[in-house]
C-alpha cells in the first residue's frame, strides 16, 4: 500500500498477539498500560461525553454552536441520575470485581465488558429520546430516572454477565439485585430475563 508522506495512519489495537513481524518492524508503537485508566477515569469519560455530545446522529450533524438539542437534554438527565452507580465503591465497580472473578466463554476485559454495558445503556436513552420525539410530549423526569436506573441494571447484567454461561448468569442476575432496591416477587422471573 503505497501511501503519500503526508499520509499518516494510526492503528488502534488491544495487544499484538497476531502481529507479524514485518508488522512490527514496520511501525512506530506506543504503549499504554492498562492499569494507568482507572475506572472513575473511564467513568468520567463516558459520562462526560453523555452530557456533552449528543448521541443521535441527527442532533450531532444539525447542532450548533450554542444550542442544546433535546436529546442532549435527556441525556444529561440520564447522566445526573448514573453518576452515583459510576464512583470507586459504586454499584459499577462491585459487579465489575464480581463479574471478572467468573468463568466466561470469553476473554474477560475491562474494556469489552464497559463498552457493551456503556452501549446497552446507550440504546435505552436513544429509547427515550425517540419516545419523546414522535410523541411530541417530554416524559417526566420520576420516569426517566426509574428507566435509566433499570436500564442500568440490565446494561450490567448483560454488559458484565452477557458471556457468563446460564448458572453463572442467575447467581450474577442474584448478586445484582442483592445490591439495589428492587424486589421482585419468588413467582416472578429472575432480573437478568427483564429488559
Amino acid at each position: 500500500l503505497a501511501l503519500p508522506d503526508n499520509v499518516k495512519i494510526v492503528f488502534e489495537v488491544e495487544n499484538l498477539k497476531h502481529a507479524t513481524l514485518a508488522t512490527v518492524s514496520r511501525c512506530g508503537m506506543i504503549w499504554f498500560n492498562s492499569e494507568d485508566l482507572t475506572n472513575e477515569m473511564i467513568y468520567q469519560n463516558y459520562l462526560l461525553k453523555l452530557e456533552n455530545i449528543p448521541l443521535s446522529q441527527q442532533e450531532r450533524e444539525s447542532q450548533t454552536e450554542g444550542s442544546v438539542p433535546t436529546g442532549l437534554i435527556t441525556q444529561r438527565r440520564a447522566a445526573n441520575t448514573m453518576k452515583s452507580f459510576f464512583t470507586e465503591k459504586g454499584l459499577v465497580n462491585q459487579c465489575m470485581t464480581y463479574a471478572q472473578n467468573q468463568d466466561h466463554i470469553m476473554d474477560f476485559t475491562r474494556e469489552r465488558v464497559l463498552t457493551a454495558m456503556f452501549s446497552l445503556i446507550n440504546k435505552g436513552i436513544l429509547d427515550i429520546i425517540d419516545n419523546e420525539q414522535q410523541s411530541g410530549i417530554a416524559i417526566h423526569d420520576d420516569i426517566v430516572d426509574r428507566y435509566i436506573t433499570n436500564k442500568l441494571y440490565f446494561s450490567i447484567m448483560w454488559g458484565f454477565g452477557g458471556s457468563m454461561d446460564l448458572e453463572l448468569r442467575e447467581n450474577f442476575s442474584d448478586f445484582v439485585l442483592s445490591l439495589t432496591d428492587v424486589s421482585l416477587n419468588q413467582n416472578d422471573i429472575p432480573l437478568l430475563d427483564y429488559e
